[in-house]
């Protein structure tokens, strides 16, 4: 679970417009991109999300539009988990 807001120790202070955090995040991307290569589907749930970097890596990262979720608040948060069990359901798992 993350925030979408790769944030790296540097020194004493945290920031997220360092290079680790970039290469971070490049590497969830890729992460996200070698799931889907192998046929999973990737669903994302953003929670208050005020960053547009991590709204877009949440958006890449999702197997489409539709399995991505942004919430501002409880109920939406728990909306989309609503949504996304009734869209695995009926998950079938093979080898």
């Amino acid at each position: 679970m993350t925030d979408g807001a790769y944030n790296t120790l540097q020194g004493l202070s945290y920031g997220d417009n360092s290079s680790q955090a970039e290469t971070a995040q490049n590497h969830a991307v890729q992460i996200c991109a070698g799931m889907k290569e192998k046929g999973i589907e990737v669903y994302t749930v953003g929670f208050q999300l005020d960053n547009d970097k991590a709204k877009a890596t949440l958006a890449s990262c999702a197997t489409s539009s539709d399995h991505n979720y942004s919430a501002t608040n409880g109920d939406q948060l728990k909306q989309a988990f609503r949504d996304i069990a009734l869209k695995i359901a009926f998950l079938r798992l093979t080898n």
